[in-house]
């Protein structure tokens, strides 16, 4: 065989194969409470990474063959059509578009079709994201231990009889 430049190639043999399709998962998503414009869900992986996208169609989404694993699903408000999330614009006083999370997280079994339902509105917008993936972490709030046996002491000797502090 020749190459671009007319030099013959050098030979390879190779194998490769493939999974069979009951070594894959099917998810269905049906969608409620979906804004007026046109949307795209992505499902991610543990670390926030979108795995796929697909074009929300007649209320719900599908993804078909996916590898077994724990997913993360997100939907974008695609205002402009064209199936990425764009930034607002300050200058055209433009917000962003809207972004949801599905707030649990879910899990894709070999030879598994699942469906799960999704209103978009149950869970207020700012505590959708599942921790698991959510990188600025809130801090835990803990309560100082209170020192109850020495809280009414005073620390030196300021106050006492032998500095010269006022007795009563």
């Amino acid at each position: 065989m020749f190459g671009v430049y007319g030099k013959w190639n050098d030979a390879y043999s190779g194998t490769f194969g493939i999974k069979r399709e009951d070594e894959y998962g099917h998810l269905y998503l049906e969608l409620g409470g979906l804004p007026d414009t046109l949307a795209f869900v992505e499902l991610l992986d543990a670390s926030d990474q979108p795995v796929r996208k697909a074009r929300v169609e007649d209320g719900g989404v599908l993804f078909m063959n996916l590898p077994p694993g724990k997913y993360y699903a997100r939907l974008i408000a695609d205002e402009n059509g064209n199936g990425i999330w764009d930034t607002g614009n300050y200058a055209a006083k433009q917000q962003p578009e809207k972004v949801f999370y599905y707030p649990k997280m879910i899990e894709v079994m070999t030879n598994w079709e699942l469906t799960e339902s999704w209103d978009i509105l149950s869970v207020p917008v700012e505590s959708q994201k599942p921790l698991e993936i959510t990188k600025n972490k809130p801090k835990e709030v803990t309560k100082k231990n209170r020192d109850y046996k020495n809280e009414g002491r005073r620390s030196g000797n300021s106050g006492s009889s032998r500095s010269g502090g006022l007795r009563f």
